[in-house]
C-alpha cells in the first residue's frame, strides 16, 4: 500500500532484509497506530525506489514540448564522444527534485526544453556514478555504483 511505502521512504532505511516469505508482514508506525506491509509491497517498493535513482538519459533526448510535456526529442542523435564521457551530459529520467529548487536567475540559465531534469553529477553521494569509455568499440558505460548491476550504454 502507499501509506506503508511512504512510511518506508520516510525512514530512509529498508530494514530487516526480505525474508523470502510472501505472507511475512513487516510492521511500521504511522503517528500511534501500528500497521503492516507484505513481502510482496515492500519489494514492490524498493524495485520503484531504485529504478527512480537509476533511470538515467543523456541530456537532449528527451524535451520538453510547448505544452510543457516530456517527450522523446525527435532530432536526439546521440551525445558525441567529449560529452559522452561527462557526468553532466546525463539526467535522471524521473520528476525533477532539485532543478525546480534552482534560483530564477539560475533557472534561466537553463536550456528549457532539454535541461529541465536532474543532473547526475549532482547525485550524493559522490562518486556514485562511474563513467568508462572503451576506445576499441567507441562505447561509454555509465554504471551505478550504489545500486550495482544497473547500467546504461552509450
Amino acid at each position: 500500500n502507499s501509506e506503508g511505502s511512504r512510511a518506508l521512504k520516510k525512514k530512509g532505511t529498508v530494514s530487516p532484509p526480505q525474508r523470502g516469505d510472501k505472507s511475512h508482514k513487516y510492521e511500521y508506525t504511522v503517528g500511534e497506530e501500528t500497521k503492516e506491509l507484505s513481502e510482496d509491497e515492500r519489494v514492490a517498493f524498493m524495485v520503484q525506489e531504485i529504478d527512480e535513482e537509476c533511470s538515467v538519459v543523456p541530456v537532449g533526448s528527451f524535451v520538453l514540448n510547448s505544452s510543457q510535456r516530456v517527450i522523446v526529442n525527435p532530432y536526439y542523435k546521440g551525445l558525441d564522444l567529449s560529452a559522452a564521457v561527462r557526468l553532466d551530459s546525463y539526467m535522471h529520467l524521473r520528476k525533477p527534485r532539485t532543478t525546480p529548487a534552482l534560483p530564477v536567475a539560475e533557472r534561466s540559465a537553463l536550456k528549457k526544453s532539454t535541461q529541465f531534469l536532474d543532473f547526475i553529477a549532482n547525485d550524493q553521494p559522490k562518486g556514485c556514478w562511474s563513467l568508462k569509455h572503451d576506445p576499441s568499440s567507441s562505447l561509454v558505460v555509465l554504471r551505478s555504483l550504489s545500486f550495482p548491476g544497473f547500467v546504461h550504454f552509450n
